[in-house]
């Protein structure tokens, strides 16, 4: 399938699989409703990759790498399509970045330890198990970057 190339109506196969599995059952369906922008959405899903797979493997490591692809507003705009908000007026566009106040509503309701934890090289938040980086064997980034690097790696390098 080139890059261009929509999958049953979604960006991409990315987004429609992890679309389905949000709203696949009702419980995560409702939690996913709670999420206040598309970032937030994304975080889950990587906390549910991380729930689901003990440790580092090849499944939680495949599953993570595919969700770069994801769409993430894509997703919010179909779980909100159709809601108003308190003044009776259409939802505004959900903006791309995420604002402190929100952040901290999210650390408080999700980590455990209240630790933020911020990935160097792609400035996201993250809270499953870190990676080391590959570059200097001592910094710990997040998951999506620690593939990202195995795989320049193996592809002998290529940024």
């Amino acid at each position: 399938m080139s890059d261009n190339e929509t999958y049953n109506g979604w960006t991409n196969r990315q987004t429609w699989c992890v679309n389905l599995w949000l709203t696949n059952d009702e419980s995560t369906y409702r939690k996913a409703l709670r999420c206040s922008c598309a970032e937030f959405l994304s975080q889950m899903a990587q906390d549910m990759v991380a729930d689901e797979t003990i440790g580092a493997c090849m499944t939680m490591d495949i599953a993570h790498y595919a969700l770069y692809d994801v769409n993430w507003d894509e997703i919010y705009d179909g779980l909100h399509e159709g809601e108003e908000d308190e003044d009776g007026q259409d939802e505004p566009e959900p903006s791309n970045k995420v604002d402190k106040a929100l952040m901290q509503e999210y650390i408080a309701n999700h980590l455990d330890d209240g630790a933020i934890k911020v990935c160097p090289l792609c400035e996201s938040v993250y809270t499953c198990y870190p990676a080391v980086s590959r570059r200097d064997n001592k910094t710990y980034i997040c998951s999506l970057c620690g593939m990202d690097e195995a795989m320049q790696d193996f592809a002998g390098g290529v940024e």
